[in-house]
C-alpha cells in the first residue's frame, strides 16, 4: 500500500517535471522519500528487526555499556599516562550522549546488517545447538576472527598485527556476551545495533591524541587490554537470562 502510494506520487511528480523546471530540479527529494520509505519498511516496520525495543531497554543498556567503557578506558588511560584524566573521560561521556548519540541514530540504518548477521542469525543458531552460553561465545569467536584481516594487514603488521588480532578477537568474544544478552532481552536487531554504535562512538575517542600518536601495539598493552575486557564483560555470562530457553 505504501509503495503504491509512493508510485502514484512519483508518476505525478514526473509528469509535473515535464512542464515545470522547478519540479524537475527538486525530483531528487522524491527519490530521497522513496529511500526513506524503503528504510522504514525494512527496519522500523520490520518486527524481526524491531523486536521488543523500547526506551527503557535502550536507556538501561546505554548507561551500563558506557559506564563499563568509561571504567575500562580509565584503566587503559592509566596504563598510558600513569594517571587518570577524569575530565577527559567525562568529556567523552558527554560527547557520546550528544554528538555521538546523533551520529548513532544517523548511522543506525547503515550498520544494522552486522548485528542482523551475528546476533539474529548466527547467535540464535549456535544457541539452538549448543545452549545460550556456548552459543554466544562461539558467535564472539567467529565475529572476532572476521576482524583479523583488518588488524593483521591494514591497521597493523608483523608482530603488532598478531597482538592486535588476539586483542580484537578476545574483545569481540567478551563484549559479544553483553551484546548477545541485549539481543536476548530485546529480541531487537535495532536495539543491539544502537548500543553497539553508541559503544563505538565512545571507543573511537577512547584514547587521547597525547598517547595515541605513534602508538605501538605492545605485548604489555595486549595483556592489559585482554585482562580488562575479560574482567568487565565476562561476568554478564552469569546473568540469569543465559539460563533461559531462548526462542527467536
Amino acid at each position: 500500500m505504501i509503495y503504491s502510494l509512493y508510485f502514484i506520487l512519483f508518476i505525478f511528480s514526473y509528469i509535473l517535471a515535464l512542464f515545470s523546471k522547478k519540479v524537475l530540479n527538486n525530483m531528487n527529494y522524491v527519490v530521497y522519500l522513496g529511500w526513506a520509505i524503503s528504510i522504514y519498511l525494512l527496519t522500523i516496520d520490520n518486527k524481526r528487526l524491531r523486536g521488543k525495543i523500547n526506551f527503557a531497554i535502550l536507556a538501561k543498556w546505554a548507561f551500563i555499556v558506557i559506564l563499563i567503557d568509561t571504567f575500562r578506558m580509565g584503566i587503559l588511560n592509566f596504563y598510558f599516562q600513569s594517571d587518570v584524566d577524569f575530565t577527559d573521560l567525562l568529556t567523552r561521556v558527554i560527547g557520546t550522549f550528544t554528538i555521538g548519540l546523533f551520529s548513532t541514530i544517523i548511522n543506525l540504518i547503515f550498520t544494522m546488517g552486522e548485528e542482523y548477521g551475528w546476533r539474529y542469525f548466527l547467535q540464535t543458531r549456535f544457541q539452538s545447538f549448543y545452549g545460550n552460553r556456548i552459543g554466544v561465545l562461539l558467535t564472539g569467536i567467529m565475529w572476532g576472527l572476521s576482524h583479523l584481516p583488518l588488524y593483521f594487514f591494514v591497521f597493523y603488521s608483523g608482530i603488532e598485527g598478531l597482538y592486535a588480532g588476539i586483542d580484537i578477537t578476545v574483545f569481540c568474544i567478551t563484549i559479544g556476551i553483553v551484546l548477545g544478552l541485549i539481543y536476548m532481552e530485546s529480541r531487537s536487531v535495532l536495539a543491539v545495533t544502537f548500543i553497539h554504535l553508541l559503544h563505538n562512538m565512545f571507543m573511537a575517542n577512547g584514547t587521547s591524541a597525547d598517547y595515541n600518536q605513534d602508538f605501538i601495539f605492545t605485548k604489555e598493552f595486549l595483556l592489559v587490554s585482554v585482562i580488562t575486557a575479560i574482567l568487565v564483560y565476562t561476568p554478564f555470562l552469569l546473568n540469569k537470562k543465559y539460563n533461559w530457553i531462548f526462542l527467536n
